[in-house]
C-alpha cells in the first residue's frame, strides 16, 4: 500500500520518506461481525485509518481516506439516528 502522494509528515513536513503499515484493523474478529451485523462491520472495518511512519523522523501517524470518513460521518449520523430515536421513546409520555 503506497502513501498518496499528497500526504506530509506531520512532524517534519516530509513527502517522499512515508512508509506505509497497512489498516490500523486489519484482521477482523468473528465476534464483532456477529455483533455489529454485515453492514455495520463493513462500515466500520472501511472508516479504519491506515497507519504511517516516517523514515525520515521516526514519528508514526495515522490518516483516513475521503472513503473512510464518509463511512465514519454515516456511522456518526446512525448512532445520532438511535440515541435520538431512544430519547423519543423514553422523554414522550402518551
Amino acid at each position: 500500500m503506497t502513501p498518496p502522494k499528497s500526504l506530509r509528515c506531520p512532524g517534519c513536513g516530509n513527502p517522499s520518506s512515508i512508509i506505509s503499515h497497512g489498516k490500523r484493523y486489519a484482521v477482523y474478529p468473528f465476534g464483532i461481525l456477529a455483533l455489529l451485523g454485515l453492514l455495520l462491520s463493513s462500515l466500520h472495518q472501511a472508516s479504519s485509518p491506515v497507519d504511517y511512519e516516517c523514515r525520515a523522523c521516526g514519528r508514526k501517524f495515522s490518516a483516513r481516506s475521503a472513503l473512510a470518513k464518509f463511512c465514519l460521518a454515516i456511522i456518526a449520523l446512525l448512532v445520532l439516528w438511535i440515541v435520538l430515536g431512544l430519547l423519543r421513546v423514553l422523554l414522550v409520555r402518551e
